[in-house]
């Protein structure tokens, strides 16, 4: 590996989980059964084979006050999304997943309101070019709950 790629991926490397973040959730990006990234992501038919939402395990929504099929503000210190939640014991407590590919759909203040988790992920690749997995962390919050 060349030194400036070294240096440069030394500089930042991925950090591991941060057990005190304000934002304790992991968050995963799941793939959806209506795209392939986000190939297809403009297509309302598709989209009806597999809605996108945030699943959350049902102890984490109890924690937050979240019932299945609340609207809920997925955020961190990068950005947030809003979506339907679909509480579920299909995923571990302290892990939530948003399907990847969603367009990027921002509303007056910048704010993505189309699901797009790549808002809540860090923007730089692995130094060897290839697939770059980044720790995630973010929290969620009721829209209903916001006032």
């Amino acid at each position: 590996m060349s030194p400036l790629l070294w240096n440069n991926f030394r500089q930042a490397p991925i950090p591991p989980v941060d057990p005190n973040s304000p934002y304790p959730l992991l968050l995963c990006g799941a793939k959806s059964r209506a795209r392939t990234h986000s190939i297809h992501g403009n297509q309302p038919r598709l989209a009806r084979v597999d809605r996108d939402d945030v699943w959350m395990n049902p102890a984490d929504a109890a924690q937050r006050g979240i019932a299945d099929g609340d609207l809920v503000r997925i955020f961190n210190g990068r950005g947030e999304t809003r979506l339907k939640v679909r509480v579920t014991d299909r995923v571990l407590a302290g892990v939530v997943a948003v399907k990847e590919g969603a367009w990027f759909a921002p509303n007056a203040d910048g704010s993505d309101r189309g699901g797009s988790a790549n808002v809540l992920t860090a923007d730089r690749s692995a130094p060897c070019g290839a697939t770059t997995y980044n720790t995630n962390q973010v929290e969620i919050a009721s829209v209903n709950s916001l006032g």
